[in-house]
């Protein structure tokens, strides 16, 4: 299929756009007398130059990135504040010359819709069926990345195809995989209807290539995924000094039953292909060492209770607000269905650190 182009699929209004742009232009060029400060930035390309802002400043660029961000004409930007800024300076230096037009004509793009394909591990299909908003199609040519790297093995499955708009071909092909993994999750329920489907079975997942039909291709390392470790005698010896070598044995207290259940909890976290799961299953073992069976609001408790352990065991401490936050922001709203919050794997590892 043709690269088409897709002005419909513009997620903000351009008048909002627009506004919020001239917000910041007529900002950049007012400070009122007595304004709380904002920030201050080094001017770029004058070393040792730096230029204050008030906090309006501050506040309209950040409103006018977000809306940059959600709009697909802009999601090329890598950096819509640093833009932003050069917008803010040049208000600044010409205080008569609109910007914003310029900055429309220099930054706008047209969106483009494009398939893109990615590989699905665990299912195949004997002809092309589509589904839930997806198409399952056999494996009938090799997408080039794999060709171009044979290292990367072979894969077996299926592949699916799903139709993605946008300016930026990276948030494009994740966009692509949300959906396919969108429509995999509710197959697999679909699926339970069937008995003669066995559990084993629904583990299809989203594999580690997504490519483009222009051939703009990624592989992504699957982050169940293992790879090999090499021990010697020294280091497993220290590591049978560690205090929590105890729990390869009996539990011998009611402290040793709670460790042993945060440590499966741990593994589980490990063995998770998913950042929010491995999250959750972090909270879990914290919640096995620290919590109790008692109703009543448990995130202070907890970020009390785990700052206090810290400190006992290391000298020191994290805040406690990074881990009340987690767990209200996070843990809450993942468990009660609030919503299913965005969790990074860098975010995982910093709280798993302190688990």
């Amino acid at each position: 299929m043709d690269v088409t182009a897709e002005n419909s699929c513009v997620t903000v209004s351009d008048r909002a756009t627009v506004k919020a742009l001239k917000r910041v232009q007529n900002v950049a060029r007012t400070r009122q007398a007595g304004e709380p400060h904002g920030m201050t930035r080094r001017v770029p390309g004058q070393s040792g130059k730096y230029v204050s802002y008030g906090q309006s400043v501050v506040q309209a660029v950040e409103a006018a990135a977000a809306l940059l961000a959600a709009d697909l004409r802009f999601e090329h930007l890598d950096q819509p504040q640093d833009e932003l800024w050069a917008l803010v300076d040049q208000c600044q230096v010409n205080r008569q010359a609109d910007h914003v037009h310029e900055f429309l004509e220099v930054h706008t793009r047209t969106p483009f819709t494009i398939m893109c394909r990615v590989e699905i591990d665990y299912l195949k299909v004997e002809q092309p069926v589509d589904i839930f908003g997806i198409r399952l199609t056999p494996v009938d040519t090799v997408p080039i990345i794999r060709r171009q790297a044979p290292n990367l093995g072979t894969h077996s499955g299926c592949l699916a195809e799903v139709e993605v708009t946008g300016t930026n071909l990276e948030l494009m092909r994740d966009r692509a995989r949300f959906q396919v993994e969108r429509a995999l999750r509710v197959l697999r329920v679909a699926f339970l209807d069937n008995y003669s489907v066995r559990a084993v079975q629904l583990r299809f997942r989203v594999g580690a290539v997504a490519e483009l039909e222009n051939g703009a291709g990624e592989w992504r390392a699957m982050a169940n995924g293992a790879s090999e470790l090499t021990v010697n005698r020294p280091t497993v010896e220290a590591l049978a000094d560690r205090p929590t070598a105890r729990l390869a044995g009996d539990a011998t207290s009611p402290i040793d039953v709670k460790a042993i259940v945060a440590l499966r909890w741990i593994e589980r976290a490990m063995f998770a292909d998913d950042p929010l799961v491995a999250m959750l299953y972090q909270f879990f073992a914290l919640e096995a060492i620290l919590g109790d069976k008692s109703s009543g609001m448990k995130g202070e408790q907890l970020a009390f209770r785990r700052a206090t352990l810290s400190h006992a065991v290391t000298g020191g401490f994290r805040h406690p607000a990074a881990a009340l936050w987690l767990y209200e922001d996070v843990r809450n709203n993942a468990v009660h269905g609030s919503s299913m919050p965005t969790v990074s794997w860098a975010d995982v590892q910093q709280f798993a650190s302190d688990v």
